[in-house]
């Protein structure tokens, strides 16, 4: 009785963290800016150190903006520019003048809450 215990647990523990679906995003916000569609999300719950990503997409074209850590928030101005939001200096941030270029697109960097703890917001699927 106590092997049959002993070998439970583990394949029980084993299979609860194996994902048995593909890997779908956690979004924490969708945003529509002239034709196109900007996606923040990340991948996993299992570990608060999975990074964001921020991808921009119209059509069939799509390219990743931004993947890390310290994004906190993304908005459109008035202008129809998108304003990213940063706690500290972006790190690993794709080339945004290539992406303004392509997607014809005004991106603005927002470092200014750099010393301050920001609570990261509630995702949805």
């Amino acid at each position: 009785m106590k092997i049959r215990i002993f070998l439970i647990i583990p394949l029980a523990i084993l299979f609860a963290c194996i994902q048995m679906s593909p890997i779908e995003n956690l979004y924490y916000k969708r945003i529509k800016i002239k034709n196109y569609q900007i996606e923040w999300f990340f991948y996993s719950t299992l570990s608060n150190t999975s990074p964001d990503f921020l991808t921009i997409s119209y059509g069939i074209l799509q390219d990743t903006i931004y993947e890390g850590n310290k994004l906190h928030g993304v908005t459109v101005s008035d202008n129809e520019e998108l304003i990213l939001k940063f706690a500290g200096e972006p790190s690993r941030i794709s080339n945004i003048s290539l992406i303004e270029k392509k997607y014809n697109l005004k991106i603005l960097l927002d470092t200014s809450s750099a010393n301050i703890y920001i609570e990261k917001p509630r995702w949805y699927n």
